[in-house]
C-alpha cells in the first residue's frame, strides 16, 4: 500500500466517523424534540462600537447556517447611539432578517411583551 491510498483510507475513515456521528445526532434530536416549539432568542453584547461589525458578520453567517429548530433570532444588544450610528448598523444588518440590533430599551420592551401573551395563553 502506498502512501497516499493509507491518506485516502485515514480520510475516509474519518468522514464516515462524522457521518455516523451525525446521524446519530439527527435521531437523538429527532427522539427528544419538543411537541410545542418554543422561541429561543440569542444574544449578543458587542465590547464597543469597532467590534459590532465583525460580531454582526460572525452572527449572520452563523444565521445563514444555522439548522431549522434552533433559535429563530438573534438580538445584538447596543448601547445608545445617534440615528446615523443606528442607520449604518442597520444596512450592515439588512442581509440576515435573523439578526436584529435592539437597545436596551427595546429589549425590556420585548421581554414585557413576551411575558404578556405568555400569561394571556395561560389564562
Amino acid at each position: 500500500m502506498h502512501i497516499g491510498e493509507t491518506l485516502a483510507l485515514i480520510i475516509t475513515l474519518f468522514l464516515a466517523l462524522y457521518g455516523c456521528a451525525q446521524l446519530i445526532r439527527r435521531i437523538c434530536l429527532w427522539m427528544v424534540r419538543c411537541p410545542d416549539c418554543a422561541d429561543c432568542w440569542r444574544l449578543a453584547i458587542p465590547r464597543g462600537g469597532s467590534s459590532a461589525a465583525p460580531l454582526f458578520r460572525c452572527l449572520q453567517a452563523q444565521a445563514a447556517w444555522e439548522e431549522s429548530g434552533g433559535c429563530s433570532r438573534t438580538l445584538v444588544v447596543l448601547s445608545e447611539m445617534s440615528a446615523e450610528e443606528r442607520c449604518a448598523l442597520e444596512n450592515l444588518l439588512r442581509e440576515a432578517p435573523a439578526v436584529t440590533p435592539v437597545t436596551v430599551a427595546e429589549l425590556t420592551t420585548m421581554i414585557a411583551e413576551r411575558r404578556l401573551e405568555s400569561q394571556r395563553k395561560e389564562s
